[in-house]
């Protein structure tokens, strides 16, 4: 069994290393202008803004030191998700307003630097997915705490959680890139969606550690509810995404020659 369990693993930690590469090509089709260099920068922005929020959270958790209760490690989840939002959304907008793109191609340039964000965020869980898998299904190894609790779960258990951490992935990669348009129209007057964007991407990684925290005794159901919320907010925002016009309308001579006269 051990054999199919590293198959399992290894398998999964490629389609979720490499997922994104099929999913950027459908969220970009409509902006064929767009320079998708704005992929890269917005990773490098990412793992750059990673180590603050990091180190901050960690801070946060040594000087609250909370115990083992719900509320406590609630509060410090609220607090490590809203530290995140605001670095890592900022991040975003000053990377933005450093490169200045075409105000008409604001919110198509913050589309592209999401996904960046979405393509690298947990991606380290892929590459720990395929080195575990390739050391049950080659070397059968269960030397360390991690690999023995792997090989003692019970399959259906394991495919479950393995099923909920890919469509988790998939929509992180997806509401990354919405939250990366807000970030785009925000340039363009819009600043209150700077802001929007910061509580929605506290709220989104919220949601999730709430739901691990509450369900920390019942994995199925954790993995289930996850599930369902993940599809249900990826889904919204995908429509969304190709439905919403990604490129700021030119204003017309009309208005250009008014502005001008006032």
């Amino acid at each position: 069994m051990l054999i199919i369990r590293g198959l399992l693993l290894a398998v999964d930690g490629f389609v979720f290393v490499f997922m994104p590469a099929a999913l950027l090509p459908v969220l970009l089709r409509r902006q064929p202008d767009v320079n998708r260099r704005f992929v890269w920068w917005g990773a490098g922005t990412f793992l750059i803004s990673l180590l603050p929020a990091l180190f901050l959270s960690s801070l946060a958790r040594q000087i609250l030191q909370p115990d083992d209760g719900f509320a406590a490690q609630a509060l410090v989840a609220l607090i490590g998700a809203l530290i995140n939002g605001v670095l890592i959304v900022g991040a975003q907008y000053l990377l933005l307003r450093w490169r200045k793109p075409e105000p008409a191609m604001s919110p198509a340039t913050g589309l592209s630097v999401g996904l960046g964000v979405g393509v690298v965020t947990q991606v380290f869980v892929g590459f720990a997915h395929i080195g575990a898998g390739l050391r049950l299904l080659f070397f059968r190894d269960t030397s360390t705490p991690g690999l023995a609790a792997l090989a003692a779960i019970p399959i259906g258990l394991l495919s479950l959680q393995l099923l909920a951490e890919l469509v988790n992935r998939a929509v992180i990669f997806v509401v990354n890139g919405g939250l990366g348009y807000m970030v785009g129209k925000s340039l363009v007057g819009r600043r209150g969606l700077l802001w929007l964007a910061i509580s929605l991407y506290a709220a989104f990684t919220f949601t999730f550690q709430l739901i691990q925290l509450g369900l920390a005794e019942q994995e199925i159901l954790a993995s289930v509810l996850s599930v369902l919320l993940a599809v249900v907010v990826g889904g919204l925002i995908l429509r969304w995404l190709l439905t919403m016009s990604t490129v700021e309308a030119k204003p017309s001579k009309k208005r250009e020659k008014a502005k001008k006269k006032r």
